[in-house]
Parts: C-alpha cells; structure tokens; sequence
C-alpha cells in the first residue's frame, strides 16, 4: 500500500467526517479530492499550491468527480495558511516534493515547510491530524526530510503524538510518512 493511502486512511479511520481540511500542496488533486469526500455540507477544504498548473490539475480532478465546490484553491506557498484560514481546521495533509510529470526544479522547500508545519499546528483543533509524506530520495528532500525530522523531534509532547510509517522496503531514500496527532 502506498504511504499516501495509509495517510488517508489513518485520516478516515480517526475523522468520519471533517468541517475544515487543508491539502497543504495540492499537486495532482488528490488530497483535496479525498478530503473533499470527507467534508460536511457547511464545511471547507483549503488547497494550496503555488503552481497554477497544479491548482488547473485539482480542479479538473475534482470536477471529474462531481465534487461540490467546497474546495478553495489558494494559488499560494503553504507557508500563508495562517494568513488565509481563520478557523480551527481537522487536518491538514502535506504531500512535499514536487509536483508529478512537471518541471522538478520547482519543489517544496524546507524553509517553507518548516514555516507552514508551525501554522499547521497553530490551527489545528484538538483532537485533529497532521500527515506528511517526506521524499528522501533527492538530495533536496533529503534535506527536507532532515528538516522535518528535526521539527517534529521539538514538538510539545504533551500536546502532540508524532508516529512514523515507512514503505514495505525501507532505506534511505523511499518516503516516510509522518503523522501528527494532537491530543484532545
């Protein structure tokens, strides 16, 4: 099973149904669409990405799929969360990288994603998730999976439980997945 269907399953298993959601890199759609799925009828699910081809991609996804328009694209770093979303969200999904069959060079950076993980936790409700899926695999993900570990070994733990979930085959370079929960 890929890591990011565990990640959305770990998601379902715990929350049957969400009120606000953010797809932190919407990439190809497929977080958004599958918080989407979750989401109640007065609810939002915010996706952000900085690729508009990416956010062209989503939409279609989630117009393929006859999903209600309760996905606002915000065509903009996830490092601006904060600035955008003012209530307390039930998850938020980070998938970092880069965006699939799409230019490489132009990727999530630890810088940023340090910064939005930090906004993440700020505006997560009690009780809520945070999943992040870490491609070890180039030398900048490497980088930013450093990063992230590093963040998460300073996170409050008396606020936060943190497990990892790795591939079938770990090594050095498969993804990690992370999942932050925080507590009631």
């Amino acid at each position: 099973m890929s890591l990011t269907k565990l990640a959305q399953i770990l998601i379902s298993e715990k929350l049957s149904s969400i009120d606000y959601g953010v797809d932190a890199t919407c990439g190809n759609g497929h977080d958004s669409l599958f918080l989407a799925g979750l989401c109640s009828q007065e609810g939002m699910i915010y996706s952000f990405d900085i690729q508009e081809e990416a956010i062209d991609i989503a939409e279609k996804l989630l117009n393929d799929h006859n999903m209600p328009t309760s996905v606002m694209f915000v065509n903009s770093g996830h490092q601006n969360m904060e600035k955008v979303i003012k209530p307390k969200v039930d998850v938020v999904m980070f998938n970092l990288g880069y965006l699939p069959n799409s230019e490489r060079n132009i990727c999530t950076k630890p810088e940023t994603t340090i910064t939005a993980l930090d906004s993440a936790t700020n505006i997560l409700r009690a009780g809520g998730l945070i999943t992040v899926l870490c491609y070890p695999g180039t030398d900048e993900g490497r980088v930013e999976t450093r990063e992230v570990m590093n963040w998460l070994s300073k996170l409050n733990k008396d606020e936060f439980t943190v497990s990892e979930h790795l591939s079938e085959k770990p090594d050095d370079t498969t993804p990690v997945l992370y999942v932050i929960d925080k507590k009631s």
